[in-house]
């Protein structure tokens, strides 16, 4: 009786022991774990890196979009620099074209006011443009301001302040239009 005790108790510690042993199936499942949560990291690192592309591409666009206005902005000082003659006549009449949107009438307050709000787009060059210094854009602003008072003001004679605003654009442009035109792409 004794043994028989002992022996139904041996089969029911073996029954206990193959139970706690891991089994395939267990392996399995545990396996099966393990690659559901390394899927789901993954899952949320892709969705995380979709919105930061797409933000990060959304910002080069603004900064290609502002850069861009800046160059149109300072390639319009260039082309008015290049087409001007020495005639003052033929200066006002393109500085109107070019600046005026081709108004005729128009006081030296209106045009002095209008070059403000367009010459303030220059002064975002230094922020998007490294190794630009707002002085330079300063120098710019000043004499072209200087010329156009004089200009609409029918000064016989504005040789001299000409000359001021063409150096600045010229100095400007040889020190800086290869470097703005290489940055500006998307």
């Amino acid at each position: 009786m004794e043994t028989e005790i002992i022996q139904q108790l041996d089969v029911i510690a073996k029954n206990i022991q193959a139970l706690a042993e891991p089994k395939f199936i267990e392996y399995i499942a545990l396996l099966i774990s393990f690659i559901s949560v390394i899927v789901s990291g993954l899952a949320i690192w892709f969705a995380v890196q979709v919105p930061k592309k797409i933000a990060d591409r959304q910002d080069k666009i603004a900064l290609f979009e502002k850069r861009l206005l800046c160059f149109q902005e300072l390639n319009r000082h260039i082309s008015f620099c290049k087409v001007i003659g020495n005639d003052c006549e033929q200066i006002r009449h393109q500085f109107k074209h070019w600046f005026m949107d081709g108004l005729h009438e128009i006081s030296v307050d209106e045009s002095i006011l209008y070059i403000k709000n367009n010459i303030r787009i220059m002064y975002n060059i230094p922020f998007l443009f490294y190794g630009i210094n707002e002085n330079e854009i300063d120098e710019i602003d000043v004499n072209f301001l200087i010329l156009v008072y004089h200009l609409m003001s029918y000064k016989k004679d504005i040789t001299l302040e000409l000359s001021k605003y063409k150096k600045s654009i010229n100095d400007f442009t040889d020190r800086h239009l290869e470097e703005i035109i290489k940055n500006i792409k998307l």
